[in-house]
């Protein structure tokens, strides 16, 4: 899988489930990624927990998955401008965004993310 040098999170989104997190970002050649978590409370009771990139599944504790989490890491937040949304609002969503991103990185750090048990 193509890992970009940089990404930028323009939306995003904490699902009801458990934790699952939703991050839509461009990366450094202006391409849309999705970037999705399934923390769901079935997923960590039978770690099936995923990290998935484009609909890819990125296996746990690789050296893809690290470099993947740095770069989720260290992205750039940017949020949507809509003609109708205030300073205020914006802000708002930006330390929202902040939040998810920091929110997805520790869950993937985490001694719940781990490969299942032979």
């Amino acid at each position: 899988m193509n890992i970009p040098s940089s990404l930028t999170i323009i939306t995003g989104a904490l699902a009801p489930d458990g934790g699952s997190v939703f991050l839509e970002a461009l990366d450094d050649q202006s391409h849309r990624r999705t970037i999705m978590l399934d923390w769901s409370l079935a997923a960590q009771e039978f770690s099936a927990t995923t990290l998935d990139v484009d609909g890819i599944t990125v296996a746990k504790r690789t050296v893809e998955e690290a470099a993947w989490i740095e770069i989720i890491a260290s992205a750039t937040i940017a949020a949507q401008n809509h003609a109708a949304i205030s300073p205020a609002r914006k802000d708002a969503v930006t330390a929202g965004l902040v939040a998810l991103r920091d929110n997805l990185v520790e869950k993937v750090r985490s001694s719940t993310h781990q490969p299942k048990k032979a």
